[in-house]
């Protein structure tokens, strides 16, 4: 057998070793600490971005749904319309109570009265023969002077039936 050579320690040496745990605790924490902040950091993110995208299919969903409404309109009276110089019909109107096709209100939802909305008819390059319906809605995200508007543009063209 080989000689096995026990170091022994003395006993003020293990007796600090209870300080190196509390140590340990700590330098553990801050660890976790420092991963565990920037997830939470990602969950608000995300749901500000969440709630962004909520607005943004709404607001697609109201401008649609007009260009829809004025789709349904016939060929001359639109065409009326923009001689007789109503090109805006319904400038900066804020939504706040509509009911579209389907029956469904937006009065008693306070989310959609954030949102306002202005419809403009044109000619496309002065053809009168095609129509332009643009529809801009727009809302805003926090404070008004720091420029937090968003807005979306929707267009859609109608033309007139050409008989051959």
């Amino acid at each position: 057998m080989k000689n096995v050579k026990l170091k022994i320690y003395p006993l003020n040496l293990i007796c600090s070793a209870k300080g190196v745990t509390f140590v340990e605790i700590l330098i553990a924490l801050a660890i976790l600490a420092v991963a565990i902040l920037p997830s939470v950091n990602v969950f608000t993110s995300f749901k500000k971005y969440t709630i962004h995208t909520e607005d943004v299919q709404t607001a697609l969903r109201l401008a649609q749904e007009k260009i829809e409404e004025y789709r349904a309109v016939s060929y001359p009276e639109l065409k009326a319309l923009i001689i007789s110089g109503q090109k805006n019909p319904e400038p900066n109107v804020q939504v706040t109570s509509q009911q579209n096709a389907a029956g469904f209100s937006y009065a008693n939802n306070p989310d959609y009265k954030k949102f306002k909305r202005k419809i403009t008819l044109s000619f496309l390059n002065n053809d009168e023969n095609t129509v332009l319906i643009t529809v801009h809605v727009w809302w805003y995200e926090g404070n008004f002077s720091a420029g937090d508007q968003r807005f979306v543009i929707q267009k859609s063209l109608l033309c007139k039936e050409l008989v051959i």
